[in-house]
């Protein structure tokens, strides 16, 4: 179901586009009545307190929110709900992700030490960022990483499977698992689909 019309917070924020989404949420770009601004608004279905689902969203609210004060971290703005969804008001990055910035211009990259070297320290100030705020992000990959229109600007996202706590159990993305953690990612996975 397209939300793609729908207005919230007292119709100052308009859905106009949907713009991606993963296993857990959905993302959509709004533009604001008020502040002549656009955002992403990241829909997540409400889980059931003491579930699973619903620790992993308060700890990505709590990880967000201490360490988005970096440049080159989204901003998350506000939290609302909508209907039976979970509503995450953050920076909209016109450019895309990392991935597709440079699978649609590598010539743009290859060969340009200048904006690889800049683009990598961005990268890495955001992430110390975070281990400075105390925050773990736990998933990150290209993916994660969105750009500016013009390529200058790197922006960490998504911290869906971020954590604030050392003792933490194996998350990420299957693809970028190293190989050495491979099978305690899989057992660990099947250890929770089992009864």
């Amino acid at each position: 179901i397209s939300l793609v019309g729908i207005e919230l917070a007292d119709g100052d924020l308009r859905i106009v586009e949907h713009i991606g989404g993963g296993a857990f949420s959905t993302v959509y770009r709004a533009e604001s009545a008020s502040k002549s601004s656009t955002y992403a608004l990241k829909f997540m279905r409400k889980a059931d307190p003491g579930a699973r689902d619903f620790k992993l969203q308060c700890m990505e609210l709590e990880s967000h929110l201490r360490a988005h004060d970096h440049p080159g971290i989204i901003t998350l703005h506000r939290v609302l709900e909508h209907d039976e969804h979970v509503v995450l008001v953050l920076d909209y990055i016109s450019g895309g992700d990392l991935l597709d910035a440079i699978a649609q211009q590598p010539e743009q990259y290859r060969g340009d030490e200048h904006r690889v070297r800049g683009t990598f320290a961005q990268m890495l100030q955001a992430v110390e960022h975070t281990h400075r705020a105390g925050v773990i992000h736990r998933d990150l990959k290209l993916e994660n990483f969105l750009v500016s229109k013009d390529l200058s600007k790197v922006y960490l996202a998504d911290f869906g499977l971020a954590t604030t706590s050392r003792a933490h159990e194996q998350v990420g993305s299957l693809p970028y698992v190293p190989p050495g953690k491979l099978s305690q990612y899989t057992n660990d996975s099947q250890s929770e689909r089992d009864p």
